[in-house]
């Protein structure tokens, strides 16, 4: 399946990997080792995972507190959110349906 970002989303990965590398030399690139792992696992099983709404289901990322909101349309893959699980969830509502 082919996986595509909202560009908000993308900004939020970008985001994400610059605070932990800033955090501590080589973090970041195991942030993103491990969302694109995820996306990997998302791509294979992507109705495995909740459902947060009629169409957006949620992936937890494996060692940081991160997710990943995502729509599947029959062979796309939308990921609309990489959001902090501690973050008011409010801030990505208008992305879900």
């Amino acid at each position: 399946m082919e996986i595509v970002f909202l560009e908000v989303a993308l900004n939020e990965l970008d985001e994400a990997i610059d605070y932990y590398e800033d955090q501590f030399k080589g973090l970041g690139r195991n942030f993103e080792h491990e969302v694109f792992y995820s996306l990997e696992l998302i791509s294979k099983h992507p109705l495995a995972w909740t459902k947060v709404s009629t169409n957006t289901r949620r992936c937890l990322i494996n060692r940081f507190p991160y997710f990943i909101l995502f729509i599947v349309e029959d062979e796309l893959i939308t990921v609309t959110a990489v959001g902090h699980q501690h973050r008011k969830p409010d801030y990505y509502s208008d992305r879900i349906s």
